[in-house]
């Protein structure tokens, strides 16, 4: 902005970005700077900060977009609901992976989130599906659920762990691009997936028939109230309306 300035940069490694600012905001609020100059972060900090703003964007998009896909795949707004409730699982799974590695929030962290949206209902996807599909062969909702969990338990184990082992190499080195790591992605993804595969053959199952007896509740409910609404109606008196014999009684 037209003033002399002196840039100072620092590296540092393992800890949170959030925590260096605070101690650097710290630490520059105990010098006393002659009258006319001040200080601030530089441009890199301030795009950092941006970039994460926008990954917040992002997961929000990616949510609603894996939403109307599934929606318009299983022609229902319920039961994409019931597989979306495994996110929240997943994001479990990734603060715990993080905090038990010491792994920094980042925005390679981000960035394994937003790839997680799209990989964590995979398995829901999976198993739902046949469950509607050994519902259509006649079997009733709790054998279905028991028979379609107990058919896809290998499978959803087996594509989480290719996943997870898929990505180890990754978590455990050093590979970077620029001045960030990507451990902090791989770290994220392998928690999310491990917690969302565990949890989706208990929880998924649960939020399912709780999601079908909600239904069926507010499709009583609906019935019931358009019924009391037709009582009155049902009770009036009927109206006679009869044609004019000649224009003469129209007018």
């Amino acid at each position: 902005q037209q003033r002399t300035a002196i840039s100072i940069r620092g590296d540092y490694e393992g800890e949170e970005s959030g925590e260096v600012l605070e101690a650097i905001r710290g630490m520059m609020a105990g010098i006393e700077l002659p009258p006319g100059y001040d200080w601030s972060f530089g441009g890199r900090v301030e795009q950092v900060q941006d970039e994460q703003g926008e990954m917040g964007i992002n997961i929000l998009l990616a949510v609603l977009c894996v939403y109307f896909v599934m929606a318009a795949l299983f022609e229902s707004f319920v039961h994409p609901l019931v597989i979306m409730l495994c996110i929240p699982f997943a994001a479990l799974g990734v603060v715990w992976t993080l905090m038990l590695t010491d792994t920094p929030m980042n925005l390679m962290a981000m960035i394994g989130i937003v790839i997680l949206i799209g990989i964590v209902v995979n398995n829901g996807i999976v198993l739902l599906d046949h469950i509607h599909g050994l519902r259509k062969r006649g079997r009733d909702r709790s054998r279905a659920i028991l028979e379609g969990c107990a058919d896809r338990f290998r499978p959803i184990l087996m594509t989480a762990a290719t996943t997870i082992l898929g990505l180890l190499p990754l978590a455990v080195g050093r590979a970077s691009v620029g001045d960030g790591y990507y451990y902090p992605m791989a770290r994220s993804i392998m928690g999310g997936l491990a917690a969302s595969t565990l949890l989706t053959l208990i929880v998924l199952p649960t939020f399912y028939v709780l999601s079908e007896r909600a239904s069926a509740q507010i499709r009583r409910t609906i019935s019931w109230g358009l019924g009391r609404g037709a009582l009155p109606w049902r009770d009036s008196a009927a109206v006679k309306v009869q044609a004019p014999s000649s224009s003469r009684d129209w007018r």
